[in-house]
């Protein structure tokens, strides 16, 4: 497959891209399916209260920045680096502002004896 920018090498990226998402929301959805036969409801509701948690997480955490840096690197090869930075730094003040989101309202739930495991888990995936 070439890796020139050419159509073909841009097609099977995206094509690799599409097929991983693919299997990530077949296993997300398998594991589902998985947790309500084999467990109850709660502790199902209480995957699905994580599972959210941790979107709105990963939302604050990446708030467009993805597109940004794509763009405008593309557009300006020669500030990559300088981008990259402005990123980490820009990252680097939206995770603790996500963490603090989630955890504010994990600890506003009647259920937060229940939830403490599973959001310190959701807070260490927001730092990977």
């Amino acid at each position: 497959m070439p890796s020139d920018g050419s159509s073909t090498g841009i097609a099977g990226a995206l094509g690799g891209q599409m097929f991983a998402r693919l299997l990530t929301t077949a296993l997300r959805f398998c594991l589902a399916i998985y947790i309500v036969r084999v467990f109850d409801l709660e502790i199902f509701g209480l995957y699905s209260l994580v599972l959210s948690l941790l979107l709105l997480g990963e939302t604050i955490l990446d708030f467009g920045l993805a597109d940004w840096v794509a763009r405008s690197i593309s557009a300006h090869p020669e500030t990559a680096r300088s981008r990259l930075g402005t990123t980490l730094r820009i990252r680097g003040f939206l995770l603790p502002l996500a963490m603090l989101v989630m955890l504010g309202i994990a600890l506003a739930l009647p259920e937060r004896r229940l939830l403490f495991g599973p959001i310190m888990v959701a807070l260490a995936e927001l730092l990977i």
